[in-house]
């Protein structure tokens, strides 16, 4: 339940409040075909359509494999949108690797120091926060489950994986 509950909040608080990669301002002219699919893509998160959004994704990187962009701009917005759709479903494993491909990306674009890497920092910044609710959690499930066990509640102690201590 509390799962569910974080998922609401990223998906209808806080992404709201996060700035798209699409957003950052250029620093040189982008290739039109991907503008075109960026925004489908964009559009379609806005409409709460994330399973077509992260399909157009994937064409989107594999459209930009085909033209040789895998190291510029439209790469690392890409990236960086990938990795928040799939921080919207509460996938983090699958966002964390996109969303810092993208900061990388930046960088070597940048060097760094601009409001388009700023932004993919505080994105980041988001997965790891949603990911240590996540962590919590399990801790608190695991520490009360200790609890009961200790006051005979719930039978022999057991670890984590659910084997009896020691074993």
């Amino acid at each position: 339940m509390k799962k569910i509950a974080v998922l609401l909040i990223i998906t209808f608080l806080v992404l709201p409040l996060v700035s798209w990669a699409g957003d950052a301002p250029e620093t040189k002219p982008v290739d039109p075909e991907w503008q075109k699919m960026n925004e489908e893509i964009i559009s379609l998160f806005n409409e709460k359509k994330i399973p077509e959004a992260l399909e157009k994704s994937q064409t989107l990187l594999k459209y930009l494999g085909e033209k040789g962009l895998t190291e510029g701009e439209e790469a690392a917005k890409s990236m960086g949108n990938l990795g928040m759709l799939y921080l919207s479903t509460g996938n983090y494993k699958m966002a964390q690797p996109y969303l810092l491909k993208a900061l990388e990306l930046r960088t070597k674009i940048s060097g760094g120091n601009d409001p388009a890497t700023a932004m993919i920092l505080k994105n980041i910044a988001w997965l790891y926060a949603a990911m240590s609710n996540v962590y919590k959690e399990r801790a608190t499930e695991i520490l009360e489950a200790n609890k009961m066990d200790a006051a005979g509640e719930g039978g022999a102690a057991k670890d984590q994986v659910g084997k009896p201590a020691g074993e």
